[in-house]
């Protein structure tokens, strides 16, 4: 005689439904929780396939330890995806939230093979692992991150935040055979779309050159992180930094972007928080006919120690690859 069978239970779809999204919910908090919490490692300066480390070129006194929570990158914009027309070395201080970024301008002589010795060509020769290279030679810091920018890239990014509202100092306007490197800007205040905030970014009609240039760019980068903030919540960083990280190259992933987003650069006071400087230099001139600024090592070094040295020991100037051939 056959046992009696019992009949499966039947199951209740709403509660299967609600157990189902329960769980995606309890997945999402904790996913949240993570990229607030999880903050990004921090990178040693690397050593290559041949088992020589950048420091070929700088040779430290003694191992160096790196501070905690303190996070070094390199900024780079480039017009044609060879020379870096920007070139900014910057940290950040997680237990103060300061942010210093040090333009290196791009006419820097710097020891590199070729003929031309300007910092700008060493991107174009050697890729941004050579400029890297060469930024921790003269520098003695080894940016952990980097981002590049190029013109399509840098239109793009600005577009896609809904242009920037920025006031123009000057009548801007320098004509070019190729229509698309014009620059036609009137004074005022005026919301520039990507195309229009290049041409801002590109002028070199200011007072001081280049130097004028790049005071102009550290304006408007703080301008335009202002805007980020007011225009996107944190609800909305995430799908903001998702879409502009497609649009430059970086070797930081979206995770890391969004924690400091929102546990740096949501909290800082943009106009106090993030301090700009130049990088020292003893003056300009001509080399074998080609146009130099000429780097102060000292005074590097002491910069150095006072804002983006990584180390919580001080680099030494004897550390530095910084040459001045006249």
């Amino acid at each position: 005689m056959q046992g009696k069978r019992t009949a499966p239970k039947k199951t209740n779809p709403i509660k299967t439904l609600i157990a189902v999204f329960s769980v995606i919910i309890v997945l999402m908090i904790a996913f949240i929780i993570y990229m607030l919490t999880a903050a990004p490692k921090q990178r040693p300066v690397p050593v290559y396939d041949d088992g020589d480390s950048v420091s070929e070129t700088v040779k430290p006194k003694e191992e160096k330890k790196l501070k905690d929570q303190f996070y070094t990158f390199l900024l780079v914009g480039t017009n044609d995806d060879y020379n870096a027309d920007t070139i900014m070395l910057g940290s950040i201080d997680m237990k103060t939230l300061k942010c210093n970024l040090i333009s290196i301008p791009r006419d820097s002589y710097v020891d590199t093979s070729g003929k031309i010795k300007r910092i700008n060509s060493t991107y174009g020769k050697d890729g941004i692992d050579g400029l890297c290279k060469t930024v921790y030679g003269i520098s003695g810091v080894y940016p952990q991150y980097y981002a590049i920018l190029n013109m399509k890239s840098f239109i793009k990014v600005v577009d896609i935040i809904g242009g920037v509202k920025y006031y123009v100092p000057m009548r801007m306007y320098h004509p070019d055979a190729q229509e698309q490197y014009t620059i036609d800007l009137q004074k005022g205040w005026q919301t520039l779309d990507g195309r229009h905030a290049l041409q801002l970014v590109r002028f070199r009609g200011m007072k001081g050159s280049d130097f004028g240039r790049q005071d102009l760019q550290k304006d408007f980068l703080v301008a335009t992180l202002s805007q980020v903030r007011e225009k996107f919540t944190l609800s909305k960083a995430g799908d903001i930094i998702e879409t502009i990280s497609k649009s430059i190259k970086t070797n930081m992933s979206v995770k890391d972007m969004v924690w400091f987003y929102t546990n740096a650069v949501n909290k800082m006071d943009l106009e106090e928080d993030i301090v700009f400087h130049t990088m020292p230099y003893k003056g300009t001139g001509i080399y074998n006919s080609q146009d130099y600024v000429f780097l102060d090592k000292e005074g590097i070094a002491e910069l150095v120690n006072q804002t983006v040295n990584p180390y919580t020991t001080d680099i030494e100037p004897d550390e530095l690859n910084v040459l001045d051939p006249r």
